[in-house]
C-alpha cells in the first residue's frame, strides 16, 4: 500500500501524485464574492465551471493520467452533481 499525500488545492498539473489510486476532495468550492464579481461570475453556471476545473485538475494529478481506475471522494453533494453532470452520468 502507498503512502498517502496532502496536497494543497492550488497545486496545478504535476507528475508528482500520478501513482495515487485514491483522490479524496474534501473541499468545497467558494469563490470569494469581490473576485466572482470582478471576473464576471455572478451566475451559478459560471461558479460550476469554476468548481468543475478545480475538480478536473485534482482527478488528472493521479493514476488516470496513465489510464488506471482510480477512486474519487468528495464530501459535497453539490461537487458530485456538477462532475457527474460533466461526465454525463445519471
Amino acid at each position: 500500500m502507498g503512502k498517502a499525500s496532502w496536497v494543497a488545492s492550488i497545486t496545478r498539473g504535476t507528475n508528482k501524485y500520478r501513482d495515487k489510486t485514491v483522490v479524496m476532495y474534501l473541499h468545497k468550492e467558494n469563490i470569494n464574492p469581490n473576485l466572482a464579481e470582478y471576473l464576471n461570475m455572478n451566475n451559478q453556471a459560471s461558479k460550476d465551471h469554476n468548481t468543475l476545473a478545480e475538480l478536473i485538475q485534482l482527478i488528472y494529478r493521479s493514476a488516470i493520467r496513465d489510464g488506471k481506475p482510480i477512486d474519487f471522494v468528495t464530501a459535497s453533494e453539490k461537487n458530485i452533481e456538477i462532475l457527474n453532470r460533466f461526465l454525463d452520468v445519471n
